[in-house]
């Protein structure tokens, strides 16, 4: 085997493993990213309502 393919097999090998470890682990957790950002946005509407509320009982 020439020595450039060798290089590059060397390359693939080394490389290969963490990309696919760390693709698999973005799609495992995608879902699981969705749903803290579903509930981020939920906590944030529920935090302003009740500031407004807040604001508006400190200026009555």
């Amino acid at each position: 085997m020439p020595l450039l393919q060798q290089h590059h097999q060397h390359i693939y090998v080394n490389n290969g493993f963490p990309v696919a470890v760390a693709a698999y682990l973005l799609i495992r957790l995608e879902k699981q990213i969705k749903s803290l950002a579903s509930s981020i946005n939920k906590l944030n509407t529920i935090i302003s309502a009740n500031l407004l509320k807040h604001i508006h009982l400190l200026n009555t």
